[in-house]
Order: C-alpha cells, then sequence, then structure tokens
C-alpha cells in the first residue's frame, strides 16, 4: 500500500497508520502474515464465485433497469439476486429494502459506477453486511457517494474524494482510496 504512513509492529507481522482503524498486513511480513494473508485471497475468491453462481430465475431481476438502478428500491422477496449481463450505474440514490436477515446479491459482468454524491441506502431492516456486490469488471465511486455492503470485485476499486463505504472491500487486483472513509461495523 503506497500514501499511508506505517509504523511496523514490534513483532514483524503487521504496521499501524494513523491513517487506518486497526492493523494492516502485508505479504512480506513475518510468518504467519503471509499463510494467513493465501488464506485470505482464497476466502474472497471463494466467496466471488459462490456469489456469481448464484441462479436468478426471476426474470424481473434480470438486466433491471438496463443497469441503471439509480432511484429503485431492490428488495429481497422472492429472491434477493439481481443479475446483469452488463455493468450497473447508480446516477440517483438506490434503496434495498428488507428486515435484517434478507440476503441481496448483486452480480454483473461489467463495471459498477456510482455517480458523485449518490447514496446506496438502508431500510426496514436491511444490513450491510448482507448485500454482496459481485462485480467483473472495476468499481467507481464518485466524489461524495456513498456506498453499503460487501464489494466482491474481480479487478480494481476506486473510491474519490469524500466518498465512503459502510462495508468491506475485498478486490482482486488493486482498491484505491482517493480520500475515503471505509467503516467496517460487520
Amino acid at each position: 500500500m503506497i500514501g499511508f504512513s506505517f509504523t511496523a509492529a514490534n513483532d514483524g507481522k503487521a504496521s499501524t497508520s494513523a491513517q487506518v482503524s486497526g492493523k494492516a498486513y502485508g505479504a512480506s511480513y513475518i510468518a504467519p502474515t503471509p499463510a494467513h494473508l493465501t488464506t485470505a485471497v482464497s476466502d474472497m475468491e471463494i466467496a466471488y464465485t459462490d456469489a456469481a453462481g448464484r441462479t436468478n430465475s426471476n426474470a424481473a431481476k434480470i438486466n433491471l433497469g438496463s443497469g441503471e438502478i439509480g432511484g429503485l428500491t431492490l428488495t429481497s422477496q422472492p429472491l434477493g439476486v439481481y443479475t446483469f449481463q452488463l455493468g450497473i450505474t447508480i446516477n440517483d440514490d438506490v434503496t434495498f429494502s428488507g428486515i435484517d436477515t434478507d440476503i441481496f446479491i448483486i452480480q454483473m459482468t461489467g463495471n459498477l459506477v456510482v455517480a458523485a454524491g449518490m447514496e446506496v441506502k438502508l431500510a426496514g431492516g436491511a444490513k450491510a453486511e448482507n448485500i454482496f456486490w459481485q462485480v467483473a469488471g472495476n468499481v467507481v465511486v464518485g466524489a461524495g457517494a456513498h456506498m453499503e455492503g460487501i464489494l466482491l470485485v474481480k479487478t480494481k476499486v476506486f473510491f474519490e474524494t469524500g466518498s465512503s463505504l459502510n462495508g468491506r472491500i475485498l478486490a482482486q487486483t488493486a482498491a484505491v482510496l482517493q480520500k475515503a472513509t471505509i467503516t467496517s461495523q460487520l
């Protein structure tokens, strides 16, 4: 990771930074950190493949809005899987509505682009920890935009200045945070 001021822990297994809550880990750190990171990457790839492989037989939840989901309210009933054989754009706020145990899986073969200042909102008890964005392309979250959920991304994620996420970023190639706030209360 670049752009962070890291201080190595005395045991050499992690680092801390005033810019990060918790610890940061790297593949070049002392064992068992590299093995733990390998396991974490494998687990993320399994989660990505699982989310991508979920079946969606509800035609109303396939290519909804031709990929523009801004202004919509997404529900988990009768099934919380939404499939897009293209990218998704969010040019207006989008809401996930459900109870606290509802699961949402948003599958896409393209990119996810959230316009500046837009918000992903939760209603009715829906939780960020139950929203999975499976993205085959890349993710761009515009300046001042807010996301909810777990990003399972095949390529890279870019959060622009002032953007935020309540959730986690699990990207297979890169995560670029430009003065962004990522909160994981999951």
